[in-house]
């Protein structure tokens, strides 16, 4: 298998110490899936023990100071509580995006650089809520990907068969809850690399993984996961 880059955009809640006074009456929001991804940090730890990682990132601020995994225009990016910040706390935001994209973007170049003829796999590691505005959420794991590009669809289906034989009670879904082709740091990348570029967002039930450990949420996704 080639390399393989690992990200977990949404891994953390925390906010930033300059906006922190933005949100000194948040504390319950920020602890529901509105301000991270719950659940994704352990598990994007222990695959990066058991795959093949060439570099692996996760961020480290809540997604409603910054939304790592948007794309620099996209008006979604910052939160309610930050869109209208003064443009010196905007620009330090603006870093820890920057900072973030950039130390990913920078690894896949210089592979792909050094290794002409090969491709390079990103997964980036999310969860989603149950429940969304009353309606429920039918799957366990779901993995998106662009349905333009045959090398990752074929992926992206050849990776459901292996999990649906690994775990037959669970649902995997392609392209739910979510659409792969959506924005986000993978689609954004898609852009800048080209199809030598390969990126998966694997989605994960966070009310499902209240039944699983990290451990083995994490053997379960590097077992299956095909070779390209």
């Amino acid at each position: 298998m080639n390399s393989i880059i690992l990200s977990c955009e949404h891994a953390s809640n925390a906010v930033p110490s300059f906006v922190a006074n933005l949100f000194a009456d948040q504390k319950e929001k920020l602890a529901t899936h509105r301000g991270y991804d719950i659940g994704a940090e352990p598990v994007f730890e222990k695959l990066r023990t058991l795959l093949p990682v060439l570099y692996a990132a996760k961020g480290n601020c809540t997604r409603l100071a910054i939304d790592l995994n948007r794309s620099g225009n996209h008006p979604a990016r910052f939160s309610p509580a930050t869109k209208n910040i003064s443009q010196v706390l905007r620009c330090k935001l603006e870093k820890i995006w920057i900072d973030f994209r950039n130390s990913i973007e920078k690894e896949i170049r210089t592979f792909l650089k050094r290794n002409s003829k090969q491709t390079i796999l990103h997964l980036s590691i999310h969860t989603f809520t149950p429940v969304l505005e009353g309606k429920e959420r039918l799957a366990e794991i779901g993995l998106l990907y662009d349905p333009g590009c045959p090398q990752e669809l074929a992926l992206a289906k050849a990776w459901k068969e292996k999990l649906h034989a690994k775990v037959p009670e669970c649902r995997i879904r392609l392209n739910y809850p979510y659409q792969g082709k959506s924005d986000g740091h993978t689609s954004s990348l898609r852009k800048k690399f080209g199809s030598r570029y390969l990126g998966i967002e694997v989605e994960m039930n966070q009310a499902w993984l209240t039944t699983q450990t990290p451990a083995k949420v994490a053997r379960l996704l590097a077992e299956t996961l095909p070779t390209h």
